[in-house]
């Protein structure tokens, strides 16, 4: 349970399609011993063998000028990164996503997608 609810913040450009979704998290609010590392890996194990969830390795993510809002545009795929510094007290989660193809359709055939997979 947290004593601060993590805060939303999604990101409004100037691009048609595609949207970055991010959620600071503080670290000291999470489990003792919750890293940059551990929230990355649980991510990882999370989606392992999902073909619509891409989490993106923490060395890449570190090597990326910025998120490229629209680099999703058109495809029913996401992408989360995990920012921080190593030993720093804040991890920000970020979403990459064509929210237009996230609507009630595009949810209808990831939940049939899970359902035949299962």
């Amino acid at each position: 349970m947290l004593d601060r609810a993590p805060i939303f913040s999604p990101s409004v450009g100037r691009f048609p399609q595609g949207m970055i979704v991010q959620v600071p998290l503080f670290l000291d609010q999470l489990k003792e011993g919750a890293t940059l590392e551990t929230i990355h890996a649980a991510l990882v194990a999370h989606y392992a063998g999902q073909l619509i969830v891409e989490v993106v390795p923490l060395d890449v993510s570190a090597k990326l000028a910025r998120v490229d809002a629209v680099e999703l545009a058109g495809k029913d795929t996401m992408k989360l990164f995990v920012f921080g510094s190593e030993g720093g007290e804040q991890v920000n989660l970020v979403a990459l996503l064509d929210n237009l193809g996230k609507g009630a359709s595009g949810a209808a055939v990831q939940n049939m997608d899970l359902m035949l997979s299962a």
